[in-house]
């Protein structure tokens, strides 16, 4: 009875908790939200539509349209199949309410009811079903309550019919149209701007394209925007463009021609490359366009050592570092050094003045190519307006000046001539495209192994211009790879190498011997197997002390008594190559201080296995015994192992390390003895 009364009791308190707390939170005059309908009455055929050129808007399931009253945002309702839904906040009794369609474009701002005054929506597709924007009251002022309003939507756009006449197969773009749309919900209208470039793109092709086009001033024929093809081949004009006042609508379509003309001058020259009519940042031949240093897409204000941000050295500019392919596209790209000799060996050039621009003008095959004389910029300045031209290549220079500078075309009036030369990377200077999209230009990538007993490259061959090329190298049993070179310069550190074709590409893949780091004090990194084999367990060659070829017994030719063997006497340097050399005395005892020695037998071979202390790591050095006049000796026993220290007190000797089930030590050896090497390396060469 206890505990059931306890029960009633605590059901009775919470009961009344609850209840006190209810009241206590919910406000006396609580906003709320109220269902209301909507039905679009029709307007007489005002609508348009870009799909059939009509006037006619079918809304469908999910449109959305915004409701404001009182000078703020209240709701949304959603077309359901039949007719607008939803409910809107604590709309204003006795006014009209205010319905808002802006094509399907979610608003950039939150929208809060009750609170929000504008929003804003940008068009970034005017040429789909829904970019109407559309506005009108309700024609019912609400009353307290749901219900079901109509209201007649007009048109805040008008339906535009662009003529298009073009011989590109690319899509056709024109620019400085209005795209953005703000709300202002206070006063119920709607102004429109432009955010960006304002870019309409047309589908490709000839014939008549539709787009919904928001209230602007009138747009001379091509003189605020311009007309283009994506690709960029083409350049265009486009007819007068009408005004459509803001807050109107027009009932008819406008009509503009739009017609585009090849950008590129064909020249005859041998490789058939097109260059192209104007600068990048340019409109017209004349114009001087921007400024790029070496491997930079976007032009600066001040060029200098300081802000200049790209590091690689590729033989040839990569496409993504190729400001004419990162301005104007795929199928153009910078011209390389050998195409600006070309230019200039097969064509009639020479100073002159266009259209009141100074520069050099090239002629062949009846046809021209005007490149201005934009000057350069430097150290925050820009001279020689009018009187010099600079203009990069995709090529580095790899001569001896180093990679810090890349190859250009230059003329001067002074001087009046044009050459190929370099300057520093930093630098802005003018680029000029050229176009290889329409060619469908192939280009061979070869790709070779250094050495050839280190490894495999796979994906050389022939790639068509603007395809991705990817080399895998693949490094063989005691080989790492290190890096790809072209023409001596490195381009990638990494096996796999990917890349777009834009030139011929002859690429090295380099391939070093396998080393261990043992972490040893010194930092020197031992080699994983003998000179003369590539597994561990291989004896490798024998060499005499100081000479550089196999042993050959009776036969001793070295006289010289160095301390230490130079390297065209070193037998590790002469067969692997710079950065090798033969362990000094000093090297093999720090080796045998810093590490533990055991007998080992790796796949059925005897010989030593030195472990790291300090970090675990091993090296293992096979019992491959010496060569004598006798033959070979000790093999599977012992071994002997030259380091490059000469005994300085016995200098018919020279010191080795010498292994076997007794000790692991150095001691002076004759050095017409033939020995294993193992080589090293230091760690700052890794």
């Amino acid at each position: 009875m206890k505990k059931i009364s306890i029960i009633v009791m605590a059901l009775a308190f919470l009961a009344a908790l609850t209840q006190c707390k209810k009241e206590q939170v919910t406000p006396a005059n609580d906003s709320e939200a109220v269902a209301i309908t909507l039905d679009i009455k029709t307007d007489g055929g005002t609508r348009v539509d870009v799909n059939t050129g009509t006037g006619a808007v079918t809304y469908q399931s999910g449109d959305v349209i915004y409701v404001a009253s009182g000078g703020k945002f209240v709701g949304t309702l959603t077309h359901n199949g039949t007719r607008f839904a939803g409910t809107i906040t604590d709309p204003t009794v006795g006014e009209p309410l205010h319905f808002y369609f802006l094509g399907n474009v979610t608003p950039a701002e939150t929208l809060t009811a009750g609170t929000t005054q504008t929003c804003s929506v940008v068009i970034s597709d005017q040429t789909q079903r829904m970019p109407v924007i559309e506005y009108a009251p309700s024609d019912q002022n609400y009353t307290d309550g749901s219900g079901n309003f109509t209201a007649t939507l007009l048109n805040k756009c008008a339906l535009v019919k662009f003529n298009v006449t073009t011989s590109s197969t690319a899509a056709t773009c024109i620019t400085g149209f209005n795209n953005k749309v703000t709300v202002n919900f206070s006063d119920n209208t709607l102004t429109n701007s432009q955010e960006g470039d304002g870019i309409i793109t047309l589908s490709a092709g000839n014939g008549e394209k539709w787009a919904i086009l928001l209230p602007q001033n009138a747009l001379g024929a091509g003189a605020e925007g311009s007309a283009y093809s994506v690709d960029g081949v083409y350049t265009g004009t486009r007819g007068a463009v009408p005004a459509i006042p803001n807050n109107g609508y027009l009932t008819a379509g406008i009509e503009v021609a739009i017609s585009t003309v090849n950008n590129y001058v064909d020249l005859g020259l041998p490789s058939g490359l097109l260059w192209a009519t104007c600068n990048v940042g340019a409109t017209t031949p004349e114009g001087y366009g921007d400024c790029f240093a070496w491997g930079e897409t976007t032009p600066k204000n001040t060029y200098t050592e300081g802000n200049y941000t790209y590091s690689d050295n590729p033989a040839t500019l990569p496409s993504d570092h190729d400001a004419a392919t990162a301005n104007w596209g795929s199928g153009w790209r910078m011209p390389t050094q050998a195409e600006f000799h070309e230019l200039i060996d097969n064509t009639t050039n020479t100073w002159t003045t266009q259209n009141g621009v100074n520069g050099w003008l090239f002629t062949a095959n009846g046809n021209s190519l005007f490149l201005p004389a934009a000057g350069y910029s430097v150290d925050g300045s820009h001279s020689e307006y009018g009187f010099d031209g600079s203009y990069w290549s995709s090529s580095l220079n790899t001569g001896d000046d180093g990679p810090g500078n890349a190859w250009g075309l230059f003329f001067q009036s002074d001087w009046n001539d044009c050459y190929v030369e370099i300057s520093a990377r930093n630098y802005g200077f003018s680029v000029r495209p050229v176009y290889v999209g329409s060619q469908n230009t192939s280009f061979n990538v070869d790709a070779t192994a250094n050495p050839t007993v280190g490894g495999n490259v796979t994906g050389a061959g022939s790639y068509t211009q603007g395809a991705s090329c990817t080399l895998t190298a693949t490094a063989n049993t005691g080989y790492t790879f290190s890096n790809w070179t072209e023409n001596g310069v490195v381009v990638s550190t990494s096996a796999t190498y990917t890349f777009t074709v834009n030139a011929n590409r002859t690429l090295v893949a380099n391939f070093d011997h396998a080393y261990v780091d043992l972490g040893l004090p010194s930092g020197t990194l031992w080699a994983t197997c003998n000179v003369g084999t590539t597994t561990p367990e291989g004896y490798g060659y024998y060499f005499a002390w100081g000479e550089t070829t196999p042993y050959t017994a009776g036969n001793y030719t070295y006289s010289d008594n160095p301390a230490t063997l130079p390297s065209d006497h070193d037998a590790a340097t002469a067969n692997w190559g710079s950065g090798w050399c033969i362990p000094t005395k000093e090297q093999w005892e720090e080796l045998c201080q810093n590490t533990t020695v055991t007998w080992a037998e790796p796949n059925g071979v005897g010989g030593w296995l030195f472990t790291a202390t300090a970090n675990g790591n091993s090296i293992f050095l096979p019992a491959a015994g010496y060569h004598d006049e006798s033959g070979l000796g000790n093999s599977g026993y012992d071994g002997y192992y030259w380091s490059s220290s000469l005994c300085s007190e016995y200098q018919a000797y020279a010191w080795a390390l010498h292994l076997s089930n007794e000790d692991h030590e150095t001691f002076g050896d004759h050095r017409d003895y033939g020995n294993s090497v193992r080589a090293v390396r230091s760690g700052s060469q890794n």
